[in-house]
């Protein structure tokens, strides 16, 4: 019956993200670069922090994966990530320390050991850019650049050059309550690649 309960939840939720992270930037106004350092500065000094949330991803229009997300940053080069499928099992566990990337199985045991991120996406099948994505949450480029950034009062989208790509990135902000510098929802987009993000807690140290 849980795990019904949590399908619905997963399935309610892919509709609700779908009609409201799919963000132009028709209804956005382009911001320099600059007006977007002075907010990522006041982030720079947390090293530590988990984010829980839920995760679909979409390759070609198809869902590929849902179920729910956890990352835990130890330090700025150092954090784990965790796909659980909607039955409770790990689907992935990918630990990244010093730019270098390993996958474990549902075992523990270490599946891949790649330096090379394009290599892991391909041998995974999770078109996840996993050496951005702790950086990305929090509208950081890490690796990536910035190329243009879009905003309004509650949504951002910025743009990211990353592995010879352009990522769109479209962040929602609760505006009604103070939390976290989390956003409440993340839609990353990249031709057919599709992820979207709902993050229901989170702490930072």
């Amino acid at each position: 019956m849980a795990q019904l309960q949590y399908l619905s939840k997963i399935l309610i939720l892919n509709l609700c993200i779908f009609s409201s992270s799919c963000c132009t930037t028709n209804n956005l106004e382009l911001k320099k670069n600059n007006l977007h350092i002075s907010n990522t500065q006041k982030l720079k000094k947390f090293k530590r922090f988990y984010i829980q949330g839920y995760i679909i991803l979409y390759f070609t229009n198809k869902i590929k994966f849902f179920g729910r997300l956890y990352l835990q940053q130890f330090s700025s080069n150092n954090y784990l990530i965790l796909l659980i499928n909607p039955i409770g099992q790990i689907s992935l566990k990918c630990y990244i320390k010093k730019n270098k990337i390993t996958i474990f199985d549902h075992t523990g045991k270490i599946k891949l050991n790649k330096k090379s991120e394009n290599e892991l996406l391909q041998e995974t099948g999770f078109n996840i850019p996993f050496t951005c994505l702790n950086q990305w949450m929090f509208e950081m480029p890490g690796k990536s650049k910035i190329k243009e950034i879009y905003k309004n009062k509650d949504t951002k989208l910025i743009k990211y050059i990353y592995l010879k790509k352009i990522w769109n990135i479209t962040y929602s902000y609760n505006t009604t309550k103070k939390s976290l510098p989390f956003p409440k929802k993340i839609f990353i987009q990249n031709n057919s690649i599709y992820i979207k993000i709902y993050i229901y807690n989170g702490i930072i140290r």
